[in-house]
């Protein structure tokens, strides 16, 4: 046999074996979709997209990284169930993602509260979280550019509001003092693409996190008291609330 006819089949072996493992990758995340299913049903009569599977199908066939599988698993679930869920710029994003970067994010996932993160420097500092790892989720898109952002509080006398949502949760502040409360605290951003892929990553909130956090910005407000509870329903734009509450600060 000569060299040629060797460099030809070595060519040949190579690409069977590359093809393989694509098939490989795609059977793994076709599995761990319907794990993510289970008995689920979707509601809607639209089917999703051909072109929108083409796209997904050709990322997830260089996916082999378990945890990465199980993100692209739980897209594809959601589109079944609600297709449009995940647009064409969302998959781009992910993409691009390596595996440290998904670490990362998994890293970060327990202090998002809906679009922000409380900036509480040295919490995050005690948790390990580093301003270079807030750099990064930046310039993949996930945080907003020029993460840290100003977010008031205005609460007139003996008024409540949910001054922030996070998923199943509000944190519900109410003025029980004469005169009005305005505040302004730094937050971090969250992009609507980090929004999707802090809920994909499905871990949940540290409430250790955000009670502290609200006891550092709010603490000379003696007369606010804060409550964080489980969201029960949503009508008309209102949020209703548990009467249990998983934490209360200067409950009155």
């Amino acid at each position: 046999i000569t060299n040629t006819e060797q460099l030809i089949q070595r060519s040949n072996y190579r690409l069977q074996y590359q093809q393989a493992k694509k098939e490989h990758n795609i059977e793994s995340v076709i599995g761990k979709t319907v794990l993510e299913l289970g008995d689920k049903n979707s509601d809607s009569t639209e089917e999703v997209d051909e072109d929108w599977y083409t796209r997904f199908f050709n990322i997830v066939e260089d996916v082999s990284d378990e945890q990465l599988q199980s993100l692209w698993a739980r897209i594809l679930a959601g589109e079944v169930l609600k297709p449009r869920t995940y647009t064409y710029r969302f998959l781009s994003v992910l993409s691009n993602i390596s595996k440290n970067e998904f670490e990362i994010i998994l890293k970060i996932a327990p202090f998002v509260s809906g679009d922000i993160i409380i900036n509480d420097q040295r919490q995050l500092i005690s948790k390990d979280i580093s301003y270079h790892e807030i750099d990064i989720l930046e310039d993949m898109g996930v945080l907003k550019n020029g993460s840290v952002q100003i977010r008031g509080l205005d609460l007139d006398s003996k008024q409540g509001t949910v001054f922030i949502e996070a998923s199943d949760y509000a944190f519900v502040f109410i003025n029980n003092g004469l005169s009005s409360i305005h505040h302004m605290i730094d937050v971090i951003d969250v992009t609507e693409t980090g929004k999707q892929l802090f809920k994909l990553a499905n871990i949940p909130l540290d409430m250790d996190y955000m009670k502290n956090a609200f006891i550092n910005k709010f603490s000379e407000f003696k007369k606010l008291s804060i409550f964080a509870a489980e969201i029960t329903d949503r009508k008309n734009d209102q949020i209703f609330v548990s009467e249990k509450h998983i934490f209360d600060i200067n409950p009155v």
